[in-house]
């Protein structure tokens, strides 16, 4: 049980000397992602440059070694910022290896694209969950509803559901893709064939199960809720600010979070702008369990007294809403 907490301490220095560089970054176990936006493309690469060549000398150092031929770069942005890359070529260097940009990247079995629309991903995600659906439909005849319900809800919905806050403001197009899977595992569930789209919907409905958007709005909610709710994570914490109107207004109760200025249609499917669109549109009945004082002073316990009922009423709510209907 210390072995990752042992491991992640051993590497707690790497936090250091990328942020000496004035590098921002994410660590999860041993993958390392470092993000850095530039207006000045020859420094700022000179500095991620420098950056890895200090990591690889100080994995060197402590018995370790940076492989640079799993590393990957991608340039991320909008259609017009990615055509000014369009016939770059930096002298990007991973430990002193000549690295050329991807047009997508695994990060904790996500695939990132380009442009950050996850359709790579999403391809994935259907092949995959196709594959067990097509082996639970081999051996459905041989069991009952509640093991074939089992069964899909732990195979096929966890891979939907796997990161699923990342699909905020996803195409429709993706989505509709998602939602043929998902009706194709109520069919074989519930042992139906050739219904239409409102039947699939009773389906799912009759399993319990919330759409694919829904699904979505629900994980940004939790998150959103146990954000305010116990100060954790940090990160998204602080993107979270509660609303206070210049002069005294009914608002001024009704537990709302500031919506930020967005520029384009990609900087709103970030969590800082979807998720105060979403909690704003959730019923004040929802909201007010994250503002509700419990027994400590100090801290909120783990797990916070009013999750579950928070669960309960969010799932009941977002039954009742048509998919895609809360954020626009």
């Amino acid at each position: 049980m210390l072995g990752p907490l042992l491991f992640s301490t051993y590497l707690s220095p790497i936090s250091r000397i990328i942020s000496s560089f004035g590098l921002s970054y994410h660590i999860y176990a041993d993958d390392i992602t470092i993000l850095l936006s530039f207006s000045n493309p020859l420094s700022s690469f000179s500095a991620l440059n420098d950056c890895t060549q200090a990591l690889s000398d100080w994995l060197m150092s402590n018995g370790l070694l940076l492989n640079p031929a799993k590393s990957d770069v991608m340039w991320s942005g909008t259609r017009s910022q990615l055509q000014t890359t369009s016939g770059f070529n930096p002298n990007l260097q991973i430990a002193g290896t000549p690295i050329k940009p991807s047009k997508s990247i695994k990060i904790v079995g996500v695939t990132f694209d380009e442009q950050l629309n996850f359709s790579q991903h999403v391809s994935e995600v259907c092949r995959v969950a196709n594959f067990h659906l097509r082996a639970l439909r081999h051996i459905r005849r041989y069991l009952d509803t509640p093991t074939a319900n089992m069964l899909a809800v732990n195979i096929i919905g966890a891979r939907m559901d796997y990161c699923n806050s990342l699909f905020t403001g996803m195409s429709n197009y993706d989505l509709l893709r998602m939602q043929r899977v998902q009706n194709r595992a109520a069919r074989i569930v519930s042992n139906t064939k050739g219904v239409h789209t409102m039947a699939s919907t009773s389906l799912l409905r009759e399993l319990h199960w919330l759409p694919v958007a829904n699904r979505v709005d629900y994980k940004v909610a939790l998150l959103t809720f146990k954000a305010l709710t116990c100060h954790q994570p940090d990160y998204l914490h602080s993107l979270l600010l509660p609303y206070q109107p210049a002069r005294s207004l009914r608002s001024s109760s009704g537990h709302l979070l500031t919506v930020p200025p967005t520029i384009s249609v990609l900087a709103s499917k970030a969590f800082s702008s979807y998720a105060p669109r979403l909690w704003n549109r959730l019923p004040q009945s929802i909201r007010v369990m994250a503002f509700t004082p419990t027994s400590s002073v100090t801290q909120p316990p783990s797990p916070h007294p009013y999750l579950a009922p928070f669960k309960t009423a969010l799932k009941t709510f977002l039954f009742d809403c048509p998919p895609c209907s809360l954020v626009k």
